[in-house]
């Protein structure tokens, strides 16, 4: 079993996150609100993002697996929450 606490990106969490059952993941100490974050620049709106690195914020599609979506390049925000013309 992949471990989460060894994954060293966004992309690997992800990948590895959508190889792991429910309970699998609460066995390793995670919620889902817990998950790592690969980025020190901070969001303003985490609604619907369970981690993110400097690029992509890590959301979950309706088939309940976890995929990356680009950051704005202008404020850093989620795209899906950004509200400039940036994306």
């Amino acid at each position: 079993m992949k471990k989460i606490s060894s994954t060293k990106n966004l992309e690997e969490l992800a990948e590895t996150l959508n190889t792991l059952t429910p309970e699998q993941i609460e066995e390793q100490g995670y919620d889902g609100l817990n998950y790592p974050i690969f980025s020190l620049l901070e969001l303003m709106d985490t609604t619907e993002i369970w981690s993110y690195d400097d690029h992509s914020v890590m959301v979950l599609n309706e088939e309940g697996k976890y995929y990356l979506d680009p950051r704005c390049p202008e404020c850093g925000e989620a795209s899906f929450h950004c509200e400039c013309e940036g994306l």
